[in-house]
């Protein structure tokens, strides 16, 4: 007897002989009950739909049954592969499915509650905030992951582990571009090694998101495909991400094909080869053309060769903007350096997936290069940085000179807390009115500054003071870097490479704008990305700016470059509570400007800083730093305890004034010497020759005792002011798409000049009249590349019975591993899955109590265990597990118990 699925259409045959029957569909491995023989003819007991032979077929003679199926599935047969054909040819091969049916998965126990988005606000009470999403994403959509989990509560374990895809690629390791957007969360791929792949894709249909995706999915599947050139079953599930309520919603039921390619979708291949050449010939990227064959081509100047990150432009780079500015999401394209649950460190936060990237080396690089700026440090050396940078830009100062020369103030002015950026607004394309040239005019971020947000109470006081409040020098510092620019892109390789990712930006901008979709642009996702990796924290870098100069001096542009000192204060945590502070007495003057308090009332925070100094004397300084308001009093304490240089003239008073004090105790002691004498005198003679001598020692003593008290009084009037800055680092570049100037002109002269080189311009370097050298990139017919994904093949290890349940062991023979046990009475089961990489993830699910344990460990990853539960029919709530010291290992002891006990195994 045949039936359908009621899930997924899928025709199953079935014994006739019984009246009610379990089945299990092999294609969506949904469960369901239907009846046969003589009773079919209603309503399976659980009020699913039944599948069942009609009056008519019954009552068919068996010559003209037989017939009539014949006939039946020939034509079946001919619609099935006409559908198949023109399926393939389209590039998007599909199976019908009708049916869904949704549950919520609730993550909201499972966020961190410290985590600070990229604003500094706690990441919980953003949630709800929709300007914040693209800031809230990062953190939200990673609980994807636990579809995979809930679909296996519903429908019990998949009989070979869904592993993520995501894990054959190391984060910074090589890997194509798509790899990246995968670990974003938004989409998820999970693949058995063998012929099978599950994706979970944002949508509400799974077939229409399915067709959505399919270009930028593609390529992943692709790469799944069995090696022996059979087929690849994909079950897709389309889910939601409520970022208010912290919740998944999942809609169960998939979409399934089975096909043996997954090509583009019917738009023009892009000539990837052809472009990896251009890139490879070096020169300048100047502009594009979208010809009358919808081919890309690029266009370069002959010229120093671009680069991005010391070596020289490549396919890869295009790939990576091309992925910030079309693949995103929410999270648009930036970095910046922003507040960190640990106070003393900052948080390395980039947008458009540009974490591990060459272009986002560069913004990072170029972003902490504000610190040179502010205060003259390197980021990364710590050297001064000052008269370097001044050979290449002879009238820049700091951001901290420009106060001393300003005279802004005088004393010790706190903590500065100023944001430096890079915007995009000056970049300029310029395009046609139909988008088919685009020529950079203007390829470079505009520097721009506002104070810190945690300076202020509340983000709205931010928003009316941010730039009101911000300091004239620091004015004057970004007006000199913009001024500037080249200055400073000569001294400085990551500023000079800025411009390479403006133009990158700058054309992917453009192309985006230009809402073309004939080009198979997607293909660039194949492009294997280089090994590489950025920092995703860093110790924060907090300095002191000193200036000693006599009171009342004129401060003039050469006195603040002699005796201008930068002092970094940040080296102070790596330093244990013994070897900074010494003492307790030093920590209680510590505590004394964490309370607001003159130092001279120490003794009022002794026995709290006894108990530190004892609890923490090995530790280092970091370590007792649990609050921004801990790092202030610390880089406070640490200014205040550093001597400042004197200036020279101070300096040769003060040695005037030792020769005067060493010549006034030669003559007292030669008074002494003489007083002695008179009394001792032999005669009257002797007596007054020595009274004669004592005199004039005397009035000379008194001379020059007059005119040192003189010098003193001076060099007290004309003491030493120590002026100190405290400053940090924070700010970041902006590379939203969105904000990147495309110009669309009738008539450009630069536009005009491209159209010309453009008609003459070859794949090989070609001088043209009137514009030097120039070279294009081929245009041809090409395909995606081929991205290998490591497959395993599982092979049963050992199968066996016990207790009521069935254990099952694979292995791939490389340290991968897998045990499975399922109790079919019950329905609870348990699995342990062992990777090559050494990572071990636990999952028992208890179906009495519909709840699922999930446990994993690794030598990259800490313990740590989830739980998750069944509420009623449609939502699953998730919880993070209390604390358990159990240890997790392979082969487990559940398997290693039954497997003592049955003698069969």
């Amino acid at each position: 007897m045949i039936v359908l699925c009621p899930y997924c259409s899928r025709k199953l045959r079935v014994p006739d002989n019984l009246s009610r029957i379990t089945a299990k569909c092999p294609l969506c491995n949904h469960n369901f009950t239907c009846e046969s023989g003589p009773a079919a003819g209603g309503a399976s007991s659980n009020g699913e739909p039944k599948s069942h032979l009609s009056k008519r077929q019954r009552k068919r003679s068996p010559a003209k049954l037989v017939k009539f199926l014949i006939t039946s599935t020939a034509v079946v047969l001919l619609a099935v592969y006409l559908v198949y054909f023109f399926q393939q040819k389209s590039g998007v091969p599909q199976v019908a499915q009708k049916s869904t049916e949704w549950i919520s998965v609730n993550y909201a126990d499972l966020l961190d509650e410290n985590a600070i988005i990229r604003t500094g606000q706690p990441l919980k009470s953003s949630l709800a905030d929709p300007e914040l999403r693209g800031a809230v994403q990062p953190f939200v959509d990673r609980y994807s992951n636990l579809l995979q989990y809930a679909l296996e509560m519903i429908n019990g374990p998949d009989e070979l582990p869904q592993c993520s895809v995501v894990d054959c690629f190391p984060e910074g390791a090589r890997q194509p571009a798509w790899v990246a957007i995968l670990r974003g969360g938004r989409i998820v791929m999970t693949t058995d090694y063998q012929k099978n792949a599950r994706v979970f894709l944002l949508g509400d249909n799974p077939e229409k998101a399915y067709k959505e995706h399919y270009s930028l999915i593609r390529h992943c599947l692709s790469g799944l495909l069995p090696d022996d050139g059979s087929g690849l079953r994909v079950a897709v599930h389309s889910y939601r991400n409520n970022y208010t309520g912290s919740k998944l919603e999942l809609n169960t039921i998939p979409f399934v094909i089975e096909t043996s390619s997954f090509p583009n979708s019917g738009q023009v291949p892009l000539d990837l080869d052809g472009l990896r050449m251009f890139f490879e010939n070096g020169g300048k990227l100047e502009g594009a053309l979208l010809d009358e064959n919808s081919d890309l081509v690029l266009f370069a100047a002959e010229g120093p060769r671009d680069t991005i990150a010391g070596s020289g432009i490549e396919l890869s780079d295009l790939s990576v903007a091309y992925r910030a500015v079309f693949h995103a999401g929410d999270n648009e394209a930036f970095i910046s350096l922003d507040p960190n649950v640990d106070p003393t460190k900052v948080t390395v936060n980039f947008g458009g997936f540009l974490e591990d990237t060459r272009i986002g080396s560069v913004v990072l690089e170029a972003d902490k290069r504000f610190k040179t700026i502010t205060c003259g440090l390197d980021p990364d050396s710590l050297k001064d940085m000052k008269n370097y940078t001044r050979q290449f830009a002879p009238t820049f100062f700091t951001a901290n000179e420009r106060e001393f020369l300003n005279g802004e103030f005088i004393g010790d002015k706190g903590w500065i807390g100023t944001r430096f950026w890079f915007y995009p607004d000056s970049v300029e394309v310029e395009s046609d009115l139909e988008f088919r040239y685009a020529r950079i005019t203007k390829p470079r971020f505009t520097a721009d500054a506002e104070r810190s947000r945690e300076d202020f109470v509340s983000p709205n006081e931010f928003e009316l003071k941010k730039k009101a409040t911000l300091a004239p020098s620091i004015r004057e510092c970004i007006s000199h870097l913009n001024e500037n620019y080249s200055n400073y892109a000569a001294a400085y390789p990551e500023i000079r490479e800025l411009t390479t990712v403006a133009r990158l930006m700058g054309l992917c901008s453009w192309l985006r704008r230009s809402n073309y979709t004939r080009l198979d642009l997607d293909s660039l996702l194949s492009v294997e990305l280089p090994p590489f990796q950025t920092e995703r924290e860093r110790t924060q870098l907090v300095t002191a700016t000193y200036l000693s100069c006599p009171e009342g001096e004129v401060i003039y542009d050469e006195y603040v470059k002699k005796y201008a000192k930068v002092i970094n204060l940040s080296s102070i945590l790596e330093k244990t509570i013994r070897s900074y502070f010494v003492n307790s007495k030093n920590v209680a003057r510590f505590l004394c400007y964490r309370n607001n308090v003159d130092e001279d009332y120490y003794q009022r925070y002794e026995s709290e800083a006894a108990q530190i100094f004892m609890d923490n004397v090995d530790n280092s300084v970091r370590s007792i730093i649990k609050h921004k308001e801990d790092l202030q009093a610390l880089a406070s304490y640490g200014s205040a305890n550093i001597k400042a240089a004197e200036p020279e003239k101070i300096g040769r008073d003060k040695q005037t004034l030792q020769k005067y004090k060493n010549e006034l105790d030669q003559l007292e002691t030669q008074i002494s010497e003489l007083k002695s004498k008179i009394n001792n005198a032999n005669s009257i003679e002797e007596h007054n020759k020595f009274v004669d001598k004592y005199n004039d020692s005397v009035g000379k003593y008194e001379s020059l005792r007059q005119y040192h008290n003189s010098l003193v009084n001076e060099l007290n009037k004309k003491k030493a002011i120590s002026i100190q800055m405290l400053t940090r680092i924070s700010g970041g570049i902006n590379l939203e798409s969105k904000y990147f100037k495309i110009r669309n002109v009738t008539e450009s002269p630069a536009l005009r000049n491209l159209e010309g080189i453009a008609k003459r311009a070859e794949t090989s370097w070609k001088e043209i009249p009137g514009s030097g050298k120039w070279i294009k990139s081929r245009a041809s017919s090409g395909l995606p590349y081929k991205n290998n994904i490591p497959k395993y093949k599982w092979m049963p290890k050992a199968v066996y019975q016990s207790g009521g349940s069935d254990l099952k062991y694979f292995s791939t023979g490389n340290k991968a591993n897998y045990w499975k046990s399922v109790n079919k009475d019950f329905g609870s089961w348990r699995d342990l899955l062992e990777s090559k990489n050494g990572r071990i993830r636990e999952r028992t699910f208890d179906n009495t109590t519909k709840t699922i344990n999930v446990t994993e460990s690794g030598p990259t990853i800490s313990k740590g265990s989830i739980y998750g539960e069944i509420l009623g029919k449609r939502q699953i709530v998730f919880h993070r597990a209390t604390k358990d010291d159990s240890v997790v290992s392979a082969p487990p002891s559940w398997w290693q118990d039954n497997k003592r006990g049955n003698p069969n195994s």
